[in-house]
């Protein structure tokens, strides 16, 4: 078994000796170095990530994958979700009897089969009455499950917020879509800096899977609450995006407010910075302005933080120190 499924497995066990377990395994796990694509024309907040140890965990609803930090329900039938037989056990008995519910359960359309008794019931001898109370009922369940749903995906936008990582300086999508087009910068990061235990916790390696977690589908019917059913599902992401190999600093509203009545209104709907680490290095895009290098280069050069700059070369996307420059042929740009 891979270490993220063993991870997820013990995250999600419902009891603190996992939970705690998970927490110490992911440790364990959490790569030497992370780094962090960035926009030049986000060169102010750069400035204070490099100054300041800063760092902007964005609210999901800024996220360009439409489907972050969402549940999807896998199916559009009730028979898909509801399993636990008692619940009509105990409503039906007394009106159909033992027998027929028993009968009734005993089949793997149960579901289906008890619907259409119901609607057999309200219109005998009506078989196209019938159909039309079953598509009824269907309809009704499916609406109130999808509501479910969209309300635990309102709450998980609501309330969380992070930022992206990934474990490559040299990831040519990301430079493309992250740092403007290679014009941007790539902030190195070393998680042995951060000394806060609290946010080395809240640092998650991202699944990639085939169908996203369903929460209708993972909850109902259930009594116990899992300790990290939100950071669930702000952990998987579709497979199309496993190119980014993507860790996420995950906190939520719980990580900065005691009470409901503490949060302001303006939290709700964007993101916050929190204080995080300076980076170790700052790797430049092949095709940065000057401008920004060299807002980028003072603020850096204060802190001694390395600056390198990356170039297209013919051996591909290089790092290249200042010594190196002379000698290196950067192919033309385009």
């Amino acid at each position: 078994m891979d270490w993220k499924d063993k991870f997820i497995e013990m995250f999600m066990a419902g009891d603190l000796k996992n939970f705690s377990a998970a927490l110490e395994l992911k440790r364990e796990h959490i790569p030497k170095r992370l780094y962090r694509y960035r926009s030049a024309m986000n060169c102010p907040n750069i400035i204070e990530e490099i100054c300041e140890g800063e760092i902007y965990l964005a609210h999901p609803d800024d996220m360009n994958d439409p489907f972050d930090a969402c549940s999807l329900m896998g199916s559009r039938q009730p028979a898909h979700y509801f399993s636990n037989q008692e619940t009509f056990r105990s409503g039906l008995q007394q009106h159909f009897g033992d027998e027929i519910l028993e009968q009734i359960f005993q089949s793997p359309n149960w579901y289906d089969e008890l619907m259409h008794l119901v609607a057999s019931e309200s219109a005998p001898n009506n078989t196209a009455e019938q159909e039309k109370i079953v598509q009824a009922l269907v309809y009704v369940s499916m609406k109130a499950l999808a509501d479910v749903n969209k309300s635990f995906n309102k709450m998980v936008h609501m309330s969380s917020r992070f930022a992206c990582f990934t474990t490559k300086p040299d990831n040519l999508p990301m430079w493309n879509h992250y740092a403007q087009s290679c014009s941007g910068v790539c902030l190195e990061y070393d998680p042995q800096d951060i000394t806060n235990a609290y946010t080395i916790n809240r640092l998650f390696p991202v699944l990639y899977v085939d169908k996203l977690p369903d929460v209708v589908e993972r909850t109902l019917g259930k009594q116990e609450r899992e300790f990290g059913l939100m950071d669930y599902f702000l952990i998987h992401k579709l497979k199309d995006w496993s190119y980014e190999n993507e860790w996420r600093l995950i906190y939520n509203v719980g990580s900065w407010y005691f009470a409901p009545e503490d949060v302001p209104e303006s939290f709700w709907k964007q993101g916050k910075k929190i204080q995080f680490v300076r980076p170790k290095r700052v790797l430049l895009g092949p095709k940065i302005e000057e401008q920004y290098e060299k807002l980028i280069q003072d603020a850096s050069g204060y802190y001694e933080i390395p600056v390198v700059k990356m170039l297209c070369t013919e051996y591909g996307l290089q790092e290249i120190s200042e010594t190196q420059r002379d000698k290196t042929t950067p192919l033309p740009q385009r």
